[in-house]
């Protein structure tokens, strides 16, 4: 479960609501056969682009959840802004050296970032940036630093033991 948290201050858990949350599968390789993938056919044909946006959160959820300390409980967060005529999501949150550092995931190279955009420009909490993390490589642009799939281990392993750099 990736549930909702207002995102103002850590922990996280502390803003969360267990009546808003979106669901993530224990496995993306499990998840793909519940939604009936084949193998055959999607490596020959490709995915098709709608079902690549689920499935890259799906591989991002589970490298987060991985990271994690297994002792404790591990928890997920996202945040999101529903205004008339104007919505903003941002996929996971995820609390660390004392800061929240927002999380966009994008299945592609390309992709807006309004929604992290208008995060970081509304949350005094996001000293550190955001980041995108996709099919992209390794990059720092403004205050958003990019973390390609591969990397996302290697990032959070990288972040752990850094003082972070605000901006």
């Amino acid at each position: 479960m990736c549930h909702y948290t207002a995102a103002q201050t850590l922990p996280l858990a502390a803003e969360s609501s267990e009546k808003f949350f979106k669901a993530f599968f224990l496995d993306i390789g499990l998840a793909q056969r519940i939604l009936n993938f084949k193998q055959q056919e999607w490596m020959l044909e490709g995915i098709k682009a709608g079902h690549l946006g689920g499935l890259a959160e799906q591989f991002v959820a589970q490298e987060l959840i991985a990271y994690q300390n297994q002792l404790t409980k591990n928890d997920l967060f996202y945040w999101q802004r529903d205004a008339k005529n104007s919505h903003a999501e941002i996929d996971f949150l995820i609390g660390m050296n004392g800061i929240i550092i927002p999380i966009e995931v994008k299945s592609g190279k390309a992709g807006h970032l309004k929604s992290l955009q208008y995060y970081l420009n509304t949350h005094k909490n996001a000293q550190y940036g955001g980041v995108k993390i996709s099919e992209c490589g390794w990059a720092w642009n403004d205050r958003i630093r990019q973390v390609p799939f591969y990397g996302i281990d290697n990032w959070l392993d990288w972040l752990k033991h850094q003082e972070i750099r605000y901006y």
